[in-house]
C-alpha cells in the first residue's frame, strides 16, 4: 500500500510550547486516523501541517500535489442568507479551479507537448476528484447527506449547519 502523506522526524513548536518533536507518521491510501487529544495539545496545529497551512520548524512533510484533504472547521458558518445548495458547492471550489485550466489549456489553437502534459496531469486530477460535472457531485452530496438543498443557512439550525459544513468540507 503506498503513502498518501508521509512526516519525516517533524518538529513544530510555538515558543516553549513544543507541538510536536522529531515525528515520523505515515498515511496510507484507505486508511483513517484521528488525532485524539486535551484541549491546547496541538491536534488543530498538526491538522494544519497535514494541510499544509502550516510549515514544520524541522524535518520533511511529503504530501503529492493532487492530494485533497477536506477539513470540518470547528467554528460554524455564522447564519447567513446563502442556499445550502450554494454552502455545499463552495466546497468544489478547488475542483472549479482544476476544470477552468483545463478547458484553457485545451483552447489552444496548437498546444505544445509541455501543454499537452499539463492537460493530461490535469484530466488524471480532475477525474481523481469526482470527474467533470460538479453539478451532478454537488446533488449528489446533498442527496447523501439528506439536506435541504434550497433552505438558506440563516433557516438551519446549528446541527443542520455542522451537516452543510460537513458536505462541503
Amino acid at each position: 500500500m503506498s503513502a498518501l502523506l508521509r512526516f519525516d522526524e517533524v518538529s513544530l513548536a510555538f515558543g516553549d510550547q513544543v507541538i510536536l518533536r522529531q515525528a515520523s507518521l505515515q498515511i496510507n491510501e484507505r486508511e483513517r486516523i484521528c488525532l485524539i487529544g486535551r484541549n491546547g495539545s496541538g491536534k488543530s496545529s498538526t491538522l494544519a501541517l497535514l494541510t499544509g497551512e502550516l510549515a514544520p520548524d524541522d524535518g520533511e512533510i511529503d504530501r503529492p500535489a493532487a492530494l485533497r484533504i477536506g477539513v470540518l472547521d470547528q467554528a460554524l458558518e455564522a447564519g447567513s442568507a446563502r442556499l445550502v445548495r450554494d454552502c455545499v458547492a463552495a466546497g468544489m471550489r478547488g475542483h472549479s479551479v482544476h476544470i477552468e485550466a483545463y478547458q484553457t489549456l485545451a483552447a489552444e489553437p496548437s498546444p505544445s507537448a509541455a501543454t499537452l502534459r499539463e492537460m493530461e496531469t490535469l484530466e488524471r486530477v480532475i477525474e481523481t476528484g469526482g470527474g467533470w460535472s460538479i453539478d451532478t457531485q454537488v446533488d449528489s452530496i446533498i442527496t447523501e447527506l439528506e439536506l435541504p438543498a434550497k433552505n438558506k443557512m440563516n433557516e438551519l439550525s446549528g446541527g443542520w449547519r455542522r451537516r452543510v459544513a460537513l458536505a462541503q468540507a
